[in-house]
């Protein structure tokens, strides 16, 4: 990848691309050294505190320049740790978007957070789905810091993912952080929150699942993140927002926010996978009755549009799963997407291994997700279930395919750490599909 294929995948603001190409132009002989400093935890914070020295200009073109040589530099080492091009760009979108939250606020484009970046160029930090992911220790225990960037969607399907795709990430990448505890220090987890806000908020949703360990109530950086300001003269905050509008009142009148930190409660997950089994009848037939009548395939149901009968269909099912039979010579398994209360969101079949026949097209897994629950994150989420239930076999990694006509599937694979391998032809219906490999 070359650098300005890097700054279009950025998306950098287009002032700020003129200024890096400019500075790309000119040779600096000293540049190698400083970007292998920013590349090494060692060296990093030393690199950055040397470079702010020599490059003062507080518009930080130049420095944002050897940062984003440094994480250029980093990609061969991507691939080489398996880790897709959708992973590398999405954690390196951290300096386009310091970048645009300082012109927010000052209406000009400077890099100003040099001083927490480096982490970054220094493959300390890595973002996975919504949520970043900082490899740091507590007590010499290895502990994963979560870190929520400001256009992180904190919804529940969407979290539940992030947090089983990173496990899968680090475990298989960097061992010493093989299920390692997530602790995450926020404004976000205070405590004062539940009183302020409606039970259905996104970030009621991220507290959920966590279990708070400590309260900072004097630490003022809510005012940072909510209002874009450090003044602690409460009758100055804006209320442009609905959550400034509930904030501002609440602490004029001397209540405080403060933060917390606490740990994820895997325990608190609200999704799972189930084999279908007689209690499920109900949900998976209703399924199966709005997905035909919204005229879509019913893939990942294991044949279900051939059954009339559900007890047919699980006896099927029980075939498949043994694979004892001509048509069927690799196990598979069949699961549905369920909540806590038991609401159907997708069914997907998993392969237990390849052959040939399925190495060339189809892949360990095929999936559908409810109609009215489309768009809101339930197909990552189910292939995020679906890669840990492929762990759980035995294998390292996941063959998964779409249609090229398929733009959503595409979306969801390479959110989920697809790498994109080859085009292929399904031999049964002459359609053209894109082959990726998940490495977990």
């Amino acid at each position: 990848m070359d650098l300005t294929t890097f700054l279009e995948q950025l998306e950098l603001p287009d002032l700020v691309v003129e200024y890096i190409l400019q500075i790309h132009q000119n040779d600096h002989k000293d540049d190698d050294v400083w970007i292998q400093g920013l590349r090494d935890m060692a060296t990093a914070t030393d690199t950055q505190k040397k470079l702010r020295e020599l490059y003062p200009n507080p518009d930080g073109m130049r420095i944002l320049y050897l940062f984003l040589r440094a994480a250029l530099d980093n990609y061969p080492t991507y691939q080489m740790l398996k880790i897709s091009d959708e992973v590398f760009i999405e954690t390196y979108k951290a300096l386009p978007r310091f970048i645009r939250e300082y012109h927010k606020q000052s209406g000009v484009y400077a890099f100003e957070r040099d001083w927490w970046a480096y982490r970054q160029t220094a493959m300390n930090i890595f973002r996975i789905g919504e949520l970043e992911y900082e490899m740091t220790n507590q007590e010499n225990e290895p502990v994963l810091s979560i870190h929520i960037p400001s256009d992180a969607v904190l919804t529940h399907p969407l979290l539940e993912t992030s947090f089983r795709l990173a496990r899968l990430f680090f475990n298989r990448r960097f061992p010493s952080y093989r299920n390692a505890k997530m602790y995450c220090h926020t404004w976000l987890l205070s405590p004062a929150l539940k009183g302020l806000l409606e039970p259905s908020s996104k970030i009621l949703a991220f507290q959920s699942y966590f279990d708070i360990t400590a309260t900072f109530w004097e630490n003022n950086s809510y005012l940072y993140w909510v209002f874009q300001t450090r003044d602690t003269d409460f009758s100055k905050l804006e209320t442009k927002t609905s959550l400034q509008k509930k904030i501002k009142p609440y602490v004029q009148v001397g209540n405080k926010i403060g933060t917390a930190s606490g740990y994820v409660n895997f325990d608190y997950f609200r999704y799972h996978l189930v084999e279908p089994n007689s209690s499920h009848e109900t949900i998976v037939m209703d399924y199966k009755q709005e997905m035909l009548a919204n005229q879509d395939t019913l893939n990942g149901t294991g044949g279900l549009g051939r059954f009339d009968h559900y007890t047919d269909w699980l006896k099927h099912l029980e075939v498949k799963k043994q694979a004892n039979t001509p048509e069927d010579t690799i196990p598979t398994s069949e699961y549905l997407l369920v909540d806590n209360n038991q609401e159907l969101y997708a069914m997907l079949n998993i392969r237990h291994f390849l052959d040939d026949e399925l190495r060339q097209t189809y892949g360990h897994a095929g999936a559908s997700v409810r109609p009215k629950y489309r768009k809101l994150g339930y197909a990552k989420l189910s292939l995020a279930l679906a890669l840990e239930q492929i762990k759980s076999l035995g294998q390292d990694a996941a063959m998964i395919s779409c249609s090229i006509h398929n733009l959503g599937s595409r979306k969801t694979i390479e959110a989920c750490g697809g790498i994109f391998e080859r085009f292929t032809m399904d031999a049964y219906d002459g359609v053209e599909m894109r082959i990726y490999w998940i490495y977990i």
